[in-house]
């Protein structure tokens, strides 16, 4: 996910994404919160790279050395898979000159090796330094290596952080587990990636995106299908019956006829869900995969 600063402001209002469900007393903030640089400064400090954040899912780097390059607001990672089979996060920085060792969006390390494109400093897989030409005979080339971030996957999904002290994951874990295991993620492939840009500061889409209250105006076929679109009291009924019911399998959805038709059904049926339940692509799409500015 790349996140960048950006002065446009649609010509309405939208409202502020407290809560997966909005009221409309809930007011989009004064300007400066979405444009002000030093706010902007102080998001990324404090909650984005303070945070754990997905970086892609497992499928995308299957064999060793294979990689993916993502971007969080002016710092770089590569994901990339050991020799081990294990999945590593390293800073895209070169230690000699801060040159960027990966520029392409993926691909794979050729002989097991990262090799900086400017002074051809190479590092193994785990970002342990090789290669230094022409270094002095002082120069100790097993103290330098790569920056490193911490890794965590949950349901095939990559998750790390900038954070000294890693917060901790339990409650995110187990709620990931409960909505996306029932999918099948960690066994799931992406069939596709792409990245775009949307014409409008970031919060306003990272807002948008997690609140359903704009749903049933905005995308009217999305809400007559999926439950967690409807007002949230409408729904009383399902988290209770998810509570004591038996799971449904992966590829059951509830509708709203169903729910209509259904007042207390049984089941456990995802509240993660960001689409209608179809069978076109069993891939999921991670934040990783969205590029906002």
């Amino acid at each position: 996910m790349t996140l960048a600063q950006t002065n446009y402001q649609p010509p309405f209002n939208i409202t502020r994404a407290s809560h997966l469900v909005l009221t409309s007393c809930d007011l989009a903030k004064a300007r400066d919160f979405y444009t002000d640089p030093a706010i902007f400064e102080r998001d990324m400090e404090r909650m984005l790279l303070r945070h754990w954040f997905c970086a892609g899912h497992v499928s995308s780097i299957p064999r060793a050395g294979d990689y993916l390059v993502v971007d969080l607001g002016t710092e770089s990672l590569i994901i990339i898979r050991n020799s081990a089979g294990e999945v590593r996060a390293l800073l895209n920085v070169c230690r000699h000159r801060g040159s960027r060792l990966c520029a392409a969006r993926s691909g794979k390390a050729q002989s097991a090796r990262l090799t900086c494109p400017y002074h051809a400093w190479t590092y193994d897989l785990d970002g342990k330094l090789l290669i230094a030409r022409q270094m002095p005979e002082s120069f100790r080339r097993d103290d330098i290596a790569l920056k490193t971030l911490p890794v965590r996957i949950m349901e095939g999904l990559i998750f790390t952080t900038f954070a000294k002290d890693p917060l901790d994951l339990g409650i995110a874990a187990d709620a990931l587990a409960r909505s996306a295991g029932v999918h099948s993620w960690a066994t799931a492939k992406v069939a596709h990636r792409e990245l775009y840009s949307i014409r409008a500061n970031w919060k306003l889409a990272v807002e948008n995106y997690v609140e359903c209250y704009h749903c049933t105006p905005a995308h009217p076929e999305f809400s007559k299908r999926h439950v967690y679109a409807r007002p949230a009291e409408q729904n009383v009924e399902l988290e209770r019956a998810d509570a004591r019911g038996p799971k449904r399998s992966a590829s059951w959805c509830p509708t709203s006829t169903d729910m209509d038709a259904r007042p207390e059904p049984a089941g456990n049926p995802s509240p993660s869900c960001a689409a209608p339940c179809t069978t076109e692509s069993s891939a999921p799409r991670t934040t990783a995969d969205r590029s906002r500015a």
